[in-house]
């Protein structure tokens, strides 16, 4: 504040508190009557009466009057010193609005940065993608390479079964039948489809989050075909039957009976006459299984074509 200010207000406090009027007498027996302290000086006061204006200075007044007059200039400013009710108000609101500006200052400069956020999951998104591109890539390399590898054995099979117009017999643990040779023997697992019931829900309300939603919801049970691996042994082809022998199944079944049978990369899938459900057995080489099965019923004896005309393809 200045100090023209602080000056006004002890001049409007002295104005209020010392305005009435009143009578005093001088240490020296002079009389004042119904006069009136108009304001006060460092050395004396100044009085007025219907006379006029006068000066009274303290070394004429008496001791209690001294001291009356002299406290109030001190008492006048620091009244003026204090802050009014508006002042402190301001102040007060001055102050919370630096504070709010002194802590979101530091919460900006304390906050994590997670501008780098986007580039990384860029950066981690195309990584994926290379991954995910090589692996598919690896996998059709290896079933390109296992494809080739079934064909070339395949095709040194049909080349030898060519020159001696015979399917080479195979050794094998299980019981024949009169006149029943074995031609492969190997080791297999047999796969059934099996029925798996999954619940599928229906939402028919309002989704408020991932997963969530507000209102009805309602679903049905499906059920899908799935291979189930039943058990793993060995796997028989002879000339009139095809025996899967394992630890806890046993399949087996006339080659008359075949109505189909389809090479995989794995294993060949068998559907017979009077059974529902396809079978599939898991062998070394899917291709020379689905060829003795399709070749062994069309000829009169599979140890000697020579009596047959057959038409052997050559794969190589």
């Amino acid at each position: 504040m200045k100090h023209w200010q602080i000056s006004l207000a002890i001049i409007a406090a002295l104005s209020a508190s010392i305005a009435l009027a009143e009578d005093f007498k001088t240490i020296k027996g002079k009389e004042y009557k119904n006069v009136t302290v108009s304001r006060v000086e460092a050395d004396g006061i100044v009085v007025r009466d219907k006379t006029g204006i006068s000066k009274v200075y303290f070394s004429e007044l008496p001791n209690d009057l001294q001291e009356r007059f002299r406290s109030k200039p001190a008492q006048a400013a620091t009244a003026a010193a204090q802050p009014k009710p508006e002042q402190m108000a301001r102040a007060n609101a001055e102050a919370r609005r630096a504070d709010e500006e002194h802590r979101e200052l530091h919460a900006a400069t304390t906050a994590p940065d997670l501008g780098f956020l986007f580039p990384t999951a860029v950066v981690i998104t195309i990584i994926v993608g290379v991954i995910i591109a090589s692996v598919t890539a690896v996998r059709a390399k290896r079933r390109r390479e296992l494809q080739t590898r079934l064909f070339n054995e395949a095709g040194d099979f049909t080349a030898t079964i060519a020159q001696n117009r015979a399917l080479p017999v195979a050794p094998t643990d299980i019981m024949l039948k009169p006149g029943e040779s074995a031609f492969y023997s190997s080791p297999s697992a047999l796969y059934e489809t099996r029925a798996v019931r999954e619940y599928r829900a229906v939402h028919s309300g309002v989704r408020v989050a991932k997963g969530v939603y507000i209102g009805g919801t309602s679903g049905r049970s499906l059920s899908t075909q799935q291979w189930a691996k039943l058990d793993a042994r060995c796997l028989t082809i002879t000339n009139k039957r095809v025996v899967f022998v394992g630890t806890k199944e046993e399949r087996a079944f006339p080659l008359d009976k075949v109505i189909s049978v389809d090479p995989n990369l794995t294993a060949i899938v068998v559907s017979v006459e009077g059974r529902q459900k396809a079978m599939a057995f898991e062998v070394p080489n899917s291709v020379i299984a689905t060829l003795i099965i399709r070749w062994a019923p069309k000829v009169t004896d599979p140890s000697n074509f020579s009596a047959d005309k057959i038409e052997i393809p050559s794969l190589q």
